[in-house]
């Protein structure tokens, strides 16, 4: 005699470990009659059956609610993550001008490697609460024949992010030549303007960590590939954008490992 597995079988008459996890009351209300008598076994076996049913249970699982992360009490800032040198200059005496990323390009590639990793539904343009960044500028003054010149703040203006995951509370500012200035950039008072990326996102992560609240928050910078017209413009200047983008995917790779440490993800 071999054994051959049913292919069909009755619906049991009684409740099932689905329905008894569902209705634990279920248990006392189908115990037999002869053992309604005897509370002490009633009582054991109902104990037995409850602890077995949580324990053995590895077919049934909860339904997961939403993937929401418990925001952070205070603002958890990631590290720089240093992928491109993210300095260059313009102005009459550059001889070898920076391919910068626009805001819509640099946003595009950040949004892309972070809906790879399983991030999506970002937010664009979002006042960060409580964060000001301070606005600079250089101030010169000549002391006893000697010229000297230091970074003085002048005033303070609301940190406005480019995205922002409410379900995640991650917030991310990208660095760009458009916003430089306006997230601290100091304005050159001659025909050349310098760009230092990573020292704005340096300077904006700073305000983000002492003014901020619940947010895991990092800042992204343009990687500012400078190009060499060793061809035609066109060509050089576009082999320099995709190196820049190249660049600053690994820049957001590296912020996504960070989230993971964090427990933000």
């Amino acid at each position: 005699m071999k054994p051959r597995p049913l292919r069909r079988y009755r619906r049991p008459q009684y409740p099932t470990q689905q329905q008894v996890r569902a209705n634990p009351k279920l248990l006392a209300e189908n115990l037999p009659p002869s053992w309604r008598y005897k509370p002490q076994l009633a009582g054991a076996i109902v104990l037995l059956l409850a602890a077995n049913s949580c324990v053995n249970g590895d077919s049934w699982k909860p339904t997961p609610g939403p993937a929401t992360v418990p925001p952070p009490r205070a603002a958890i800032v990631a590290p720089l993550f240093q992928h491109g040198d993210g300095y260059g200059a313009i102005g009459c005496i550059v001889v070898s001008p920076p391919s910068f990323l626009s805001e819509e390009d640099a946003l595009q590639v950040i949004v892309e490697e972070l809906d790879r990793a399983g991030l999506p539904d970002w937010e664009r343009d979002v006042d960060l609460a409580g964060v000001e960044v301070a606005q600079r500028e250089e101030h010169n003054w000549q002391d006893n024949g000697e010229w000297k010149s230091e970074i003085r703040e002048t005033t303070s203006t609301p940190l406005q992010v480019d995205l922002v995951n409410q379900q995640n509370h991650i917030a991310i500012e990208y660095v760009s030549a458009e916003d430089f200035l306006d997230l601290g950039g100091i304005r050159s008072g001659s025909t050349v303007q310098g760009y230092d990326m990573q020292e704005i996102a340096q300077h904006v992560s700073a305000a983000v960590d002492q003014q901020g609240d619940n947010v895991y928050f990092g800042a992204l910078y343009d990687p500012v590939v400078n190009y060499e017209w060793t061809s035609s413009w066109e060509t050089a200047r576009a082999i320099s954008i995709e190196e820049a983008k190249a660049l600053l995917r690994e820049q957001v790779r590296d912020f996504v490992e960070w989230l993971e440490g964090q427990g933000a993800l």
